[in-house]
């Protein structure tokens, strides 16, 4: 497999650097590699250097997701990669489709599905979006996962303010999938948070650290994706006073707590 990155890896360089400073690029063979769990005899490994000015720190750690990029207008290295990946598993121009639900009356949902639609087109990949009520979209999840929607949109309130709520309720194992929609399994997982949720209340510190760790793993394991961040906008009176926003529950108001 080829990836087409050296092309691309230069150009930004070059755009970058606004047509002046130095770029090299370094070639040499390797043997016996292993590539996405594949073993193979023969591979090249190439550098492409550049003294401009490096990736934006504000980007480092995502530099590789889709659509992340340095540069206005640029659209980054992730569908590269997904491109790559793709042809890796035999799916590159199968026509392969997926269903994606969402809540009939949820904008911001049916904004963000028409968005990733439009992404997943230029990989070969059709999105049929599919707005339903929140019940029939939790039903359908539940029942049998060889009929279910590939993608499920899903926001997540908390019944308590705490880390385990959100973990506990989405990612835990569950005989029958209840809020488990991804049906994801992970022992080491379960018990990570687990044994966090029962040092939340003697060692803070150190639960936290834990429950950092299960973040991590879900992200690695991506039983699901994180594709949006819902903005919560509030207008208030100059005069109203007392008002604090929740972030656990956006627009949720404790009235008795307002004055003028």
């Amino acid at each position: 497999m080829v990836l087409p990155l050296p092309a691309g890896s230069s150009r930004n360089a070059a755009q970058a650097m606004g047509g002046e400073g130095e770029i090299i690029m370094r070639t040499r063979s390797l043997r016996q590699v292993t590539l996405a769990k594949k073993r193979y005899r023969l591979a090249m490994e190439i550098k492409v250097i550049d003294n401009g000015p490096g990736i934006p720190a504000d980007i480092r750690e995502r530099m590789f997701y889709p659509l992340v990029s340095g540069r206005d207008g640029g659209n980054g290295l992730g569908l590269t990669i997904a491109r790559a990946i793709l042809a890796e598993e035999g799916l590159a121009k199968t026509g392969l489709e997926l269903t994606l639900t969402y809540v009939t009356s949820d904008a911001l949902e049916a904004l963000a599905g028409e968005l990733w639609k439009a992404n997943l087109e230029t990989l070969g990949i059709t999105l049929i979006l599919q707005p339903m009520s929140w019940e029939a979209m939790w039903e359908l999840s539940k029942a049998d996962p060889g009929q279910a929607q590939d993608i499920l949109l899903l926001y997540w309130w908390a019944t308590y303010v705490t880390p385990y709520d959100y973990l506990l309720n989405i990612f835990h194992s569950e005989e029958s999938p209840i809020f488990n929609l991804a049906y994801y399994s992970n022992p080491a997982f379960d018990k990570l948070i687990d044994e966090a949720a029962a040092l939340s209340g003697t060692d803070r510190a150190k639960a936290e650290e834990m429950f950092k760790t299960a973040q991590r793993m879900v992200i690695e394991d991506a039983p699901a994706v994180f594709i949006l961040d819902k903005p919560n906008v509030h207008i208030l009176r100059s005069d109203v006073k007392g008002y604090a926003d929740n972030p656990a529950y956006g627009h949720v108001v404790f009235v008795n707590d307002l004055s003028r």
